[in-house]
């Protein structure tokens, strides 16, 4: 799977971000991010990816949170698919779009690095986010 990343928002540390990229990266998908120097992100297309991602680390309501994330990927792409899956990691858990909107597919009380490591476990366990050999 293609997967886009976005740079962090408001006062999330970096080393989340990367971390979120290298499991996604160590489990077989194609990982692009945002503001990178790798990145060519004049010629990228919303389309070309199977899910965006983005880090909100303020509690907003649900539906707040989704508005940001697209405020937050519309500095990466000209025209954006507002059914194209996402998945918003925010200070109270993971949410989604993929399933019933919005939907919130894990739980913590705080994201930092233990709460990632508990998600991927998580993910890991159920296949999610993982390529199929």
């Amino acid at each position: 799977m293609r997967y886009f990343i976005a740079e962090p928002a408001g006062q999330v540390k970096n080393d989340l971000f990367f971390e979120v990229a290298n499991f996604l990266w160590d489990s077989g998908n194609e990982v692009s991010l945002g503001e990178n120097i790798i990145c060519n992100c004049q010629k990228m297309q919303h389309a070309d990816y199977d899910y965006t991602i983005s880090l909100v680390p303020n509690n907003e309501a649900v539906e707040s949170l989704f508005n940001t994330h697209y405020k937050i990927i519309s500095k990466y792409f000209d025209k954006i698919d507002s059914d194209g899956p996402m998945l918003v990691l925010a200070n109270t858990g993971i949410y989604t779009n993929a399933l019933p909107y919005p939907h919130k597919i894990y739980s913590f009380e705080k994201l930092d690095r233990q709460a990632l490591v508990s998600f991927f476990d998580w993910c890991k366990r159920f296949n999610l986010f993982v390529r199929k050999k």
